[in-house]
């Protein structure tokens, strides 16, 4: 079983999946990034790089739209098309040693993620049902158990923790602009995935990871008895 976090830069994504790992390593694993660079993917594996864009090419579209409208420069836009692809095809290769493992992979960053580099840099949202389309098409295409992990906007925080590579060198009013914006992204996916877990990390960080372990250990479970 594969897992997808998904939250606002700094809600503490990364910090559950290192916990979950290093409190319970019999059960968890972080996803292996194998790919890093879509370059030296299209020259080590360009049969299989052809295969991911294939797959990635009812939606590049959309994903474009969305990335022209950021407030990033030209390069970050072409760094977060380059992003879904790795995403995508590091998922792929990944599948079959989940299998082989029997663990649960934890991802902090996969396809529903993405979604906020893609449609949530800039000062407004393209028509929402552009960024729903793109949902769709991203639980269709990836199995991975989504799990929202929320928390209170806050850009004190997210300095405090350190912004993304692609919010770098923008201003604090800005940054404020565009966690609000990524904060409606995360609504609409709240909306389009009904029934998915919502663990709140605004609270003490041990409990939160112990209800997502709770969470993931029963679904694991469920689905194995089926």
């Amino acid at each position: 079983m594969q897992i997808q976090l998904i939250g606002l830069p700094a809600s503490g994504k990364s910090t559950l999946s290192k916990m979950l790992v290093s409190n319970y390593p019999d059960l968890y694993e972080s996803g292996i990034k194998q790919y890093i660079s879509v370059k030296k993917l299209l020259t080590r594996r360009p049969l299989f790089f052809l295969s991911v864009l294939v797959r990635l090419l009812p939606i590049l579209p959309i994903c474009m739209v969305g990335v022209s409208r950021s407030d990033v420069n030209n390069f970050k836009k072409i760094e977060a098309i380059g992003g879904l692809f790795l995403n995508f095809a590091n998922y792929l290769e990944s599948k079959n040693i989940a299998i082989r493992r029997e663990k649960v992979v934890i991802w902090d960053e996969m396809l529903l993620q993405r979604s906020l580099s893609i449609f949530a840099y800039s000062s407004s949202l393209p028509r929402i049902r552009i960024i729903k389309k793109y949902i769709g098409w991203a639980t269709r295409v990836c199995e991975c158990v989504p799990v929202i992990i929320s928390c209170e906007s806050d850009c004190k925080r997210l300095i405090g923790r350190g912004v993304p590579n692609r919010m770098t060198g923008i201003g604090l009013e800005q940054m404020e602009g565009l966690l609000k914006v990524q904060d409606k992204v995360l609504k609409i996916l709240i909306e389009v995935l009904p029934g998915v877990e919502i663990i709140d990390t605004d609270d003490d960080v041990e409990r939160s990871a112990e209800r997502l372990h709770k969470f993931l250990f029963n679904t694991f479970h469920a689905r194995e008895s089926k």
